[in-house]
C-alpha cells in the first residue's frame, strides 16, 4: 500500500525527470512494483528525518549539476551521490547573483523570525543564541542544513565572535565558510540597494521580534 506522502514523492520525481516537457501526474499505484515502493519508503524516511530538505530543489538538483546526462532513476536519490549532487546544487544558489536571491533572502528572514519568535528571543539575539547546552550558537546548525542566505548572515551574524574561533572549530562547525564570507561580504557592501533593503528589514523584524517577546512577570 502506498500512502500519500510516497506518492507525492514519486510525482515530484516525475515532474523533474521530464525536464519541463509536458507529463501528467500519476494517480493510479496499485500496480507499482515492489522496487519502486522500496525506494519510495526509503526517500519518505528521508524527507521525514531532514525536514529541511526541499523535495523539488532535491529531485532538481541532476537537471542543474549534470544537465547533459540522462536523468537518473529512483534508486540514484537514495545514495550518497544524490546527496553530492543536491549539495552542489545548493552551492550553485548560493552563489547567484544578489539580485537573484530576493526569494532566497526573504525564506531565510521568514524562517529566522519563526525560530525567534518560539524561543522568545529577538531577531538580533539569534546571532549568539545557543541551546542544548552547545558551545556553538545555533544558526552554526542551520548553516549547515543550508537554511540561511549568506547575504543575511553578512548582515545579522556578528563576525569579531566567528574571528576568535580556533581554526578546527570553524571547519568542524561552519564548513567551507571562512574561504566564502569574504565573498559575500565584498557583494554586499557593493550593492547599495540590496545592502539597504537587507538591513532596514533587519531592523524591522527585529522591533516585531522584540514585541513579541512575553513580558517578563513582577515577583514579589
Amino acid at each position: 500500500m502506498i500512502n500519500f506522502f510516497q506518492q507525492n514523492i514519486y510525482n515530484c520525481f516525475l515532474k523533474k525527470s521530464r525536464r519541463g516537457k509536458p507529463f501528467k501526474f500519476r494517480k493510479n499505484f496499485d500496480d507499482v512494483n515492489e522496487s519502486v515502493l522500496l525506494y519510495l519508503k526509503k526517500l519518505e524516511a528521508f524527507f521525514l528525518k531532514f525536514p529541511h530538505i526541499i523535495m523539488e530543489d532535491f529531485f532538481e538538483a541532476p537537471n542543474i549539476i549534470h544537465p547533459n546526462e540522462k536523468y537518473p532513476y529512483l534508486d540514484f536519490f537514495v545514495s550518497r551521490k544524490a546527496i553530492k549532487t543536491y549539495q552542489l546544487f545548493l552551492r550553485n544558489e548560493q552563489f547567484k547573483p544578489l539580485n537573484e536571491q530576493t526569494e532566497n533572502i526573504k525564506n531565510c528572514l521568514n524562517f529566522i523570525v519563526k525560530f525567534c519568535l518560539s524561543k522568545n528571543i529577538s531577531l538580533k539575539e539569534y546571532s549568539f543564541y545557543k541551546e542544548n547546552g552547545s558551545n556553538m550558537p545555533v544558526w552554526s546548525e542551520h548553516y549547515r542544513q543550508h537554511l540561511l542566505n549568506m547575504y543575511v548572515l553578512v548582515e545579522l551574524i556578528d563576525w569579531k565572535n566567528f574571528d576568535t574561533l580556533m581554526q578546527d572549530e570553524k571547519e568542524l562547525w561552519f564548513p567551507g565558510l571562512q574561504n566564502d564570507i569574504g565573498h559575500f561580504k565584498i557583494n554586499y557592501h557593493n550593492s547599495e540597494e540590496a545592502k539597504n533593503n537587507i538591513k532596514s528589514t533587519i531592523n524591522k523584524l527585529n522591533k516585531l521580534t522584540i514585541t513579541n517577546k512575553p513580558k517578563k512577570q513582577n515577583t514579589i
